[in-house]
């Protein structure tokens, strides 16, 4: 069985955000080889780990608060899939703002 693969694309709304305000990410994959099962998120500075919720059409998203103990600055947050036995395709990065209140 070949490896999973993929394309990511990732958007998040707002693009800058304060502590306590909601966020929400989309992540859309595209030339997907293999079966994805879960999306995941983790941001390393905050110790958050999210799984997504699929929307169909390799469509995935989330809506959650930001925490409010969360300083300002720029954050990378981490994003890769999963197939049904836990295999890891390719890891994507993209970052997010928070705003000083």
């Amino acid at each position: 069985m070949a490896a999973l693969s993929y394309r990511m694309d990732v958007q998040f709304s707002p693009e800058k955000v304060t502590a306590g305000q909601p966020i929400s990410v989309e992540v859309r994959l595209s030339d997907v080889v293999g079966e994805v099962s879960r999306v995941h998120l983790y941001v390393p500075e905050g110790g958050i780990f999210e799984t997504l919720t699929p929307r169909g059409d390799n469509l995935y998203a989330l809506t959650r608060s930001v925490p409010y103990e969360a300083p300002p600055g720029r954050y990378n947050v981490y994003f890769y899939a999963t197939d049904a036995q836990g295999n890891r395709g390719p890891e994507v990065s993209a970052q997010v703002t928070v705003a000083p209140w």
